[in-house]
């Protein structure tokens, strides 16, 4: 993950050790997560109104394009995107870390507050739409298909898995939304003190923080607040026995762009069992095998259009 570590220094270094570090890049390059955590090290940093300004332009763009979505443009000048929409692991980790950071150092009155704390309530609706209860009495989990999309022909080879490259982090469970939603939702959390010191808790880090604080995040507020727009809509069918399968439309453009993505997510109590892998069956980069069920005569959602 070359190039996250001197960014997360500087972030963590801001919101855990109070310090005023600057980012290391300059929030205009990089990979939407690189743009985030410099747009918002800056202002932890050095609260100018450019660099609050820089922030609240950034969120009002996922507001437009969709949630975690940055509009860019390709080599020859044409328009393409960048998204982290649901992301396992440290990507979105690290972009809700550089937010909630900020609300945590935003005066509640500013409109950077509101902003942030928009934002804050879209992740966790997001989280909630695709938590799934355990029947085992286990912790539950959220389980969200999670694409990435950038310049086509970017990193990996389009058709690479994420078991042909290694990438586990792109599989649809990360552990990190699970506690964040439970801490929003004022359930226990049992974590040992290393957990929350750890840089790559950062983002539960801080909504420890904000579960502690009058910010109005909990189930009141988090349980009828809407999905967000997504750059990809996520479709849902609740499955009779208490699972649900997850998953993304392979439109024209997604195809176009989508470099590495899990396309589809088939959790069931049966595959949930203490000591057990935790993650369900999936499938990725928009990959024929293994085929998706043949559930249409079932009932489904639509989140985030």
């Amino acid at each position: 993950m070359a190039g996250h570590r001197p960014r997360l220094d500087a972030l963590y270094k801001n919101v855990v050790c109070g310090e005023r570090t600057p980012p290391a890049g300059d929030g205009n390059s990089g990979s939407l997560n690189f743009i985030v955590m410099d747009r918002f090290t800056a202002w932890l940093a050095d609260q100018t109104r450019e660099n609050e300004l820089r922030c609240l332009e950034t969120l009002a763009e996922f507001k437009r394009e969709g949630h975690l979505t940055l509009r860019k443009r390709d080599k020859d000048g044409q328009p393409t995107f960048a998204t982290e929409q649901g992301a396992p692991g440290m990507h979105g980790e690290y972009v809700f870390a550089a937010v909630a950071g900020a609300m945590l150092r935003a005066s509640p009155s500013s409109k950077l507050f509101a902003a942030c704390r928009e934002y804050v309530l879209d992740e966790l609706a997001l989280d909630l739409a695709f938590r799934f209860a355990r029947a085992d009495g286990g912790d539950d989990d959220v389980y969200i298909p999670a694409p990435r999309v950038k310049e086509a022909g970017h990193g990996s080879k389009k058709g690479q898995t994420s078991h042909d490259t290694g990438k586990e982090s792109m599989r649809p469970h990360d552990g990190y939304r699970d506690v964040r939603l439970a801490l929003a939702l004022g359930e226990p959390v049992k974590k040992k003190d290393a957990f929350w010191l750890d840089p790559q808790s950062i983002g539960v880090f801080c909504m420890r923080k904000l579960a502690g604080k009058q910010t109005g995040l909990n189930a009141d507020n988090i349980r009828p607040h809407p999905v967000p727009k997504l750059f990809m809509p996520i479709f849902k069918i609740a499955l009779p026995n208490g699972g649900f399968l997850a998953y993304l439309e392979g439109t024209e453009l997604a195809r176009k762009n989508t470099i590495d993505v899990c396309h589809w997510v088939l959790v069931q109590p049966k595959t949930q069992k203490i000591g057990k892998p935790r993650t369900p069956d999936c499938g990725f980069n928009w990959s024929p095998e293994p085929s998706m069920p043949d559930l249409s005569d079932l009932p489904q959602e639509v989140f985030g259009q």
